[in-house]
């Protein structure tokens, strides 16, 4: 194992699209406090901001709970899912998760910009949000404004690219099975549906990490300080303006972000604000989902070291 082994980094790649979309409203393109019906159409958000996308307070139900497109991406592994059949999915679906019971894609009882529920909707609708405003894909634009700029040679799109060279294989036991599609031509559903999964190095995540905390030509200080600033509370978790805070990381400070599951990938991305240190942990073998406590363990031995 080196710092230049290729993992899938699974939600992860939520934190790349969230910068991205920093880096839009940066430029003047996007601001937080736009509302999404006024670029996109579906899914219907009425008075939901990009903001509320960052903080994942649109009242939307996550990917995972919606049985609609699961058995869609079990049954069609190497599809490539449309935006137009995405919101589809998620109008039709009713269920339950942490926060409560959805219908038709809304959560019951949410009130968006206060209320908070993990969803992974939310970069497939930004991702919508930017093509509109700059006739670009997502992945476009995070190739322009992170991959290239930065020079992340190992980092790519998983499913939308050929698989890179190098990628560490994954392992699951009987008891916890991997459910989302350890075979390479099987992730383009999941990925694509998802907002696009992406792989990566431990090497091309700290220069990605580093430069969002520690580069004010990369990411300016006023974008910085809202990453964490004005946080919402959910189950188990807060959400800021693109990063996230479990629980089990509160009592150390840390921020950033977790990804788990495919190909038994499990990555998190983590930084200290009040020491400046930024951790990331990488690792192969797939658990049951426990808040990643194997790569907190780690990350916190890195601390207590780096701490004397």
């Amino acid at each position: 194992m080196t710092p230049n082994a290729v993992f899938g980094i699974g939600s992860v790649h939520k934190l790349v699209k969230w910068i991205t979309a920093h880096l839009l409203i940066q430029d003047g393109e996007l601001s937080l406090d736009d509302l999404v019906n006024d670029h996109v159409d579906r899914p219907s958000l009425p008075g939901v901001t990009i903001r509320d996308l960052m903080r994942h307070s649109s009242g939307m139900p996550d990917i995972v709970d919606v049985a609609e497109f699961m058995s869609a991406a079990t049954s069609e592994q190497t599809r490539e899912f449309t935006y137009d059949e995405m919101i589809g999915f998620l109008e039709a679906s009713s269920g339950q998760n942490a926060f409560g019971s959805f219908e038709q894609g809304r959560l019951a009882g949410f009130e968006p910009g206060i209320d908070m529920s993990y969803s992974s909707f939310g970069p497939v609708v930004l991702g919508e949000v930017m093509r509109t405003i700059t006739g670009r894909t997502m992945q476009d634009l995070v190739d322009e404004r992170i991959i290239d700029r930065l020079g992340l040679d190992n980092t790519s799109h998983m499913g939308l690219e050929p698989d890179p060279p190098g990628l560490t294989p994954g392992y699951a036991d009987a008891e916890t099975p991997n459910p989302f599609f350890p075979d390479a031509a099987s992730t383009l559903s999941f990925s694509t549906a998802n907002g696009g999964a992406m792989h990566s190095t431990a090497e091309d995540l700290l220069e990605f990490i580093s430069a969002i905390f520690g580069n004010a030509d990369f990411l300016g200080p006023e974008a910085v300080s809202a990453l964490t600033s004005d946080a919402l509370t959910g189950a188990g978790m807060s959400s800021g303006l693109g990063v996230i805070q479990f629980d089990a990381w509160r009592s150390r400070g840390l921020w950033g972000h977790a990804g788990f599951g495919i190909r038994s990938h499990s990555t998190t991305v983590l930084h200290q604000p009040e020491t400046g240190v930024s951790v990331v942990v990488l690792t192969n073998l797939n658990a049951e989902l426990d808040q990643y406590e194997t790569n907190l363990a780690v990350t916190e031995s890195i601390l207590d070291a780096l701490s004397g």
